[in-house]
């Protein structure tokens, strides 16, 4: 896996870029390739500076086995699975934070027929 930030600086409102390239074993997992990428922007709000904001795409490339797996199931699959995420991470305390985000998602499960789907959810970190 390669992962590469890069930031303007560490201050209140630093807007910094990423990507991340990464490939697994299509055999084992539907996604055989994925490229993540996008824009983040800390310490916007007035008194959070350690809340993110991130802007991100991701190009999953999904494994021959997982297409062959939809093939046989009698439905047409998609070579991949496209996601466009909008999220805001909020630090609640340094061992805690929640991160409410929108999706949208091209081709859902590998699926040529299925339409977009639009995802409202939350990630909750804790660091024990």
């Amino acid at each position: 896996m390669l992962f590469r930030s890069w930031a303007s600086n560490h201050q209140p409102g630093a807007l910094a870029g990423f990507i991340r390239v990464s490939g697994g074993d299509g055999r084992a997992y539907a996604v055989d390739r994925a490229i993540n990428a996008g824009l983040r922007l800390a310490g916007w709000v007035p008194g959070r500076s350690a809340d993110v904001s991130a802007v991100m795409v991701v190009l999953q490339k999904l494994g021959p086995a997982w297409r062959e797996r939809v093939l046989n199931a009698g439905l047409a699959p998609a070579p991949s699975e496209n996601v466009l995420e909008l999220n805001h991470r909020i630090a609640l305390h340094p061992s805690l934070a929640v991160m409410p985000l929108v999706q949208w998602i091209s081709q859902p499960g590998g699926l040529r027929q299925t339409a977009s789907s639009r995802v409202i959810g939350a990630r909750i970190s804790l660091v024990l």
